[in-house]
């Protein structure tokens, strides 16, 4: 855990990756960052720079792969993060999409925004992760990393959540909803 948390502190020794060979099948923690804030648009640049971080997200996951690559990174399937960024970015899903479901928090965006979406993390994000033996901690692990270093794109366990984020995500509910 130690090196991990100097890794949040600001040594980021992560390179970008997506390659599935990089990241294990296997239980872990992973923290998302931002490659460097003065290429990125002026709100995730200001909100940053408020916060004196490039650090983005912090998850957990029962496999780091299908977690973080799949979900976060590629949303093959429903990922908070990926729709958060979408948002955070502009995009916002189809008109109606989620109209006939019940939950329009999964919203999704476009094939060809979410190769868009892909780009830009694939352009301005790395991520670092470590790997936990113990299932059972792993959680508590997560929300005391959340609750300490207020991830920008965390919403639940962070004593500081983004409002402009709270702001697009709703928005992109609306719009899924046919609101």
């Amino acid at each position: 855990m130690d090196n991990f948390l100097l890794t949040l502190s600001g040594a980021i020794r992560a390179t970008k990756t997506t390659s599935n060979s990089t990241v294990c099948d296997t239980p872990g923690i992973y923290a998302v960052f931002v490659r460097d804030i003065n290429k990125v648009g002026t709100i995730l640049k200001e909100a940053l720079t408020s916060r004196n971080t490039n650090l983005l997200y912090i998850g957990k996951a029962d496999s780091l792969y299908t977690r973080l690559i799949c979900q976060d990174l590629r949303h093959e399937s429903p990922a908070s993060f990926f729709r958060g960024i979408g948002a955070v970015l502009g995009y916002v899903p189809e008109y109606e999409s989620m109209k006939n479901y019940k939950r329009k928090n999964n919203y999704k965006f476009s094939k060809e925004d979410t190769v868009e979406i892909c780009r830009w993390i694939d352009d301005n994000l790395v991520f670092d992760y470590v790997l936990i033996d113990d299932g059972s901690s792993i959680l508590k692990k997560e929300k005391d990393l959340i609750r300490e270093y207020k991830p920008l794109m965390n919403h639940t366990h962070n004593p500081e959540k983004w409002k402009f984020l709270i702001e697009v995500r709703e928005k992109c509910r609306r719009i899924a909803g046919g609101g």
